[in-house]
């Protein structure tokens, strides 16, 4: 998809979602306890929200985590294959290999 449909699609679609839960978040944290987990996790997702935004204003940006995803998968697999037993097989080192 181009740059200029994604951004469209983004404003017409997403938008409106994403500006409902964030008032959703910063309705709730006078709410919650300072004490609780909770909090601290509204006050964080409230103090980044506008960097959460970003993805609305910029149609480059993809939103998605594969790079990510597919990077830690492939050094998990190099990981939990770095051992090579004396047959000249790799073997994982792991009980349990990684799916």
């Amino acid at each position: 998809m181009e740059p200029g449909a994604r951004k469209a699609a983004r404003d017409a679609e997403l938008r409106p979602l994403m500006e409902d839960f964030g008032g959703m978040g910063a309705g709730q944290l006078p709410l919650a306890s300072p004490k609780l987990a909770l909090h601290r996790a509204l006050q964080y997702a409230v103090e980044f929200w506008p960097y959460v935004m970003n993805v609305l204003e910029d149609g480059h940006l993809e939103l998605s985590n594969n790079v990510c995803f597919a990077s830690m998968f492939v050094r998990q697999v190099r990981q939990c294959f770095s051992v090579v037993w004396a047959d000249g097989f790799p073997r994982c080192r792991h009980r349990f290999p990684v799916m």
